[in-house]
């Protein structure tokens, strides 16, 4: 679970701050618009040679720019890996220090003495350990692809010691466009190589295999989800499900999808402030993504409460009863 740091603010500075970066934003479009008119009319008025010129001054310029990053990205695991070693040393020790204060309490007991007494007192106040010590920079330890996410990310010290998988060479993602854009940070690329490689893996049931996205507010997860809806799309997929706890929530979804500024624009079913029919779906959508609330999933279906009572063994089919909507969604999203 990854988690973005934020200190608590208040609804004014909320307002305030969202003011001064829609502000920047706007002086930053304008700077670049500027900057664009500038050069499409110095380029009009440039010779070919110039031309060739500017244009190796710009490859140079963009090769320097992912040299810093990548340096940079070096950089942070550097630190991040020494913070770590520092972090194990001082937990070794704080662990040594404990087992010998335990030792001398047993001694003090058989003697005669109190039982966490002043002495078990000292070996938990010498074993806190600080919230500074509870978390770690977070950076995308297998993937190197992608810029570095704009939020600072932190995971748990105890997180920063498991090392995740490796991704073998033989998988290959189709978001590079998205990555050259930087629509996509490193971070949230990663997610969603981890989850294709799921998907590709069965259960020993014979059912796909799912993954389950953990991290907390900040990270992007509407953005990770387009992204492997995208990432579907373009392995020969056409259809996807979208499932959120409110209605509303479908136009972030769509906004996500737009955001990637990736082709084709995937659409969202039902379109604008419609409702889900019922019957075949096929008459809503022959591709793209079907937007549906958890509400609306279990309706008709159904209960495991049900099925384990009556002893039979718990599998997803029986869960899909005629004229519910899972079974509504299973059937137009088999036809995949």
């Amino acid at each position: 679970r990854l988690v973005a740091m934020n200190p608590p603010m208040s609804a004014e500075a909320v307002f305030e701050q969202r003011r001064q970066q829609a502000i920047r934003e706007a002086q930053v479009r304008a700077q670049q618009q500027a900057a664009a008119m500038q050069m499409a009319h110095a380029m009009a008025t440039m010779t070919p040679a110039q031309a060739h010129a500017h244009a190796q001054q710009a490859a140079l310029a963009q090769q320097m720019a992912q040299q810093h990053h990548l340096a940079a990205a070096m950089e942070a695991q550097r630190q991040n890996q020494l913070v770590r070693e520092q972090h194990q040393a001082r937990m070794k020790a704080a662990n040594e220090k404990a087992e010998a204060d335990k030792r001398d309490e047993q001694e003090a007991v058989a003697a005669g003495g109190t039982r966490h007494g002043a002495i078990g007192d000292a070996a938990v106040v010498d074993a806190a350990i600080t919230d500074e010590l509870l978390y770690e920079n977070y950076i995308p330890a297998k993937l190197k692809e992608g810029l570095l996410h704009p939020d600072q990310i932190v995971e748990s010290s105890t997180m920063s010691n498991m090392q995740p998988p490796n991704i073998p060479s033989t998988f290959k993602h189709h978001l590079k466009d998205a990555v050259k854009k930087g629509t996509l940070s490193s971070l949230q690329l990663e997610s969603i190589v981890y989850s294709c490689m799921k998907f590709e893996s069965r259960l020993e049931s014979g059912h796909r295999s799912g993954f389950f996205l953990g991290d907390g507010a900040g990270v992007g997860k509407g953005r990770q989800i387009a992204g492997a809806v995208y990432e579907h799309y373009r392995s020969s997929g056409r259809r996807a499900l979208w499932v959120s706890v409110s209605t509303d929530l479908k136009f972030d979804a769509e906004r996500d999808l737009k955001d990637l500024g990736l082709a084709p624009h995937i659409h969202v079913y039902p379109k604008g402030t419609g409702s889900m029919p019922s019957g075949s779906l096929e008459k809503v959508a022959k591709e793209g993504v079907m937007f549906c609330t958890y509400s609306l999933l279990i309706h008709g279906s159904g209960k495991v409460s049900d099925i384990v009572e009556k002893g039979a063994e718990m599998k997803p089919e029986l869960l899909m009863k005629a004229g519910s909507r899972l079974k509504q969604l299973v059937d137009w999203l088999a036809k995949d």
